[in-house]
């Protein structure tokens, strides 16, 4: 049986007879032969260009969604209704930034990093709020002063300096070498090469 689809494309049973198939959106269920192919494109839902959705527009019914080679992502618009923006996906840019941590013991070190009057300890009697906060920093994209606890990170990127939990820099973060140390390592290894060839 041939149908059209929003768009007035013809539109046929699925060769795959798809049944289920995960997507970002959760769990798409459809009963066997549901699926369809668009008979221009012969784009099959179950394939990497297209899957059916739920309507979000409507208690019953699917939508074809589209995703181009570019990323983005559309959707067939549906009768009566508006075209849905459905989310793309994206990889946070590779950034570095500079991080010293509060030992406790290291404020004149913090203060020489971060300018004058941007950062102090906070004294066990004047712990009051929380116990737990042994020092202060202000943070400029806040305009404020927040407290941090013995081991957090003081962090500086083109925004300025913000703390950072311990836990949540050790999965976020890893060092990286200086640039006199990389600009090193690479001239040994193109030494080395040369080394090996003669």
């Amino acid at each position: 049986m041939t149908t059209a689809c929003s768009q007035g494309h013809s539109v046929r049973p699925c060769p795959c007879r798809w049944e289920a198939r995960p997507t970002d959106y959760g769990a798409v269920v459809l009963p066997l032969g549901d699926s369809v192919v668009h008979s221009e494109t012969d784009d099959c839902v179950c394939g990497p260009t297209s899957e059916l959705v739920p309507n979000p527009h409507g208690p019953d019914g699917w939508l074809v969604v589209h995703h181009s080679l570019d990323g983005r992502e559309r959707t067939e618009k549906p009768k009566g209704g508006r075209h849905v923006l459905m989310p793309a996906h994206y990889r946070k840019r590779p950034v570095v930034i500079e991080a010293m941590q509060w030992t406790g013991t290291n404020e004149a070190d913090l203060q020489a990093w971060t300018g004058a009057g941007r950062f102090h300890a906070i004294a066990p009697e004047d712990r009051s709020d929380d116990p737990d906060q042994t020092a202060a920093l202000f943070v400029d994209a806040n305009s404020a002063w927040l407290g941090i606890t013995t081991g957090e990170w003081v962090l500086r990127d083109s925004a300025g300096f913000y703390p950072c939990k311990a836990e949540v820099f050790a999965a976020t973060y890893e060092a990286v070498a200086p640039v006199a140390d990389q600009r090193v390592d690479v001239l040994r290894r193109v030494a080395d090469g040369l080394t090996r060839l003669e």
